[in-house]
């Protein structure tokens, strides 16, 4: 039995998939299997997933059409389920993992049974594929349990390692959600278990160039949406819409006088020398 499943969701991918792919074939940790969900691509992502058709490793999936996201996530983690997997990980078409990525999780989650999950930091690139910033929420390891969705401590989804047994049979990805349908899915995981974040960066992600208004807007509309779904109270449901238009707005006046980087540069922090070095050692590889 194999022991990761990785879900790769990919729409039109052509330019960064196959990075993404190398990446997890250099890892120093061989127990995985690769769940590629094609969402209708129609550039010449498909032609370049059949490269890997004849690799045991690889389960490839081709929607006929763009359903998004949450169908794509969704599917994946059927498949997981299938294969009787002992954990999941993710892995976006434009990113990739550093080499020791899922061999450093797969130990912590071995040595801590009653961890559903270890999300770890995500460094952000630029344009010129430079470490610009680090998106690391707390600055030493922390360990969580909350028991009231207001109380939820966000980590990251795309860098997660989750034990597979914690997703139980009625939790899924939300297909009304086209944006913040990870974040979604994450609270409803792990109400009342023990998660964990990790300082490390084992994730890269180009933030920069995939940022835009419309998706910032979208993503705020549907985690609000997200929110509404889980019955909290007019009260709490009114906080968070207020809380959403002050940011809104911010980022739509940013963006007015071709501003966002000042939003962008806030998000986040500086990289250390030590992960700017580890950055480019990797990046070289």
């Amino acid at each position: 039995m194999k022991r990761i499943g990785v879900i790769i969701p990919v729409y039109n991918g052509e330019k960064s998939i196959e990075k993404s792919i190398e990446s997890l074939l250099s890892q120093t940790f061989n127990d995985w299997v690769a769940i590629i969900v094609n969402d209708g691509s129609t550039d010449n992502t498909s032609k370049i997933l059949n490269k890997y058709m004849n690799d045991n490793r690889f389960h490839i999936c081709h929607f006929s059409k763009n359903k998004g996201r949450p169908y794509a996530r969704q599917k994946g983690l059927e498949i997981v389920k299938e294969l009787n997997l002992k954990y999941m990980c993710m892995l976006d078409a434009d990113d990739w993992y550093y080499p020791e990525k899922l061999d450093y999780q797969y130990q912590f989650m071995e040595s801590h049974p009653n961890i559903a999950l270890l999300s770890s930091a995500i460094g952000v690139t630029n344009k010129q594929q430079e470490l610009f910033r680090v998106i690391k929420p707390f600055p030493k390891r922390q360990y969580f349990r909350f028991n009231n969705y207001l109380n939820y401590m966000v980590i990251p989804h795309a860098s997660s390692i989750i034990r597979v047994y914690e997703i139980n049979s009625n939790l899924n990805y939300n297909y009304t959600l086209s944006f913040s349908e990870d974040q979604d899915f994450l609270r409803r995981l792990l109400i009342n278990k023990d998660y964990v974040f990790d300082p490390l960066i084992q994730y890269i992600y180009n933030r920069e160039d995939s940022f835009s208004l419309y998706k910032y807007h979208r993503s705020m509309y549907y985690n609000y949406k997200s929110f509404k779904n889980l019955n909290l109270g007019f009260k709490a449901n009114i906080i968070r819409k207020f809380k959403n238009i002050i940011k809104f707005n911010l980022v739509r006046t940013l963006s007015l006088i071709q501003c966002e980087k000042i939003y962008l540069s806030k998000v986040g922090i500086n990289p250390t020398q030590s992960e700017s070095f580890q950055y480019l050692k990797n990046q070289n590889k």
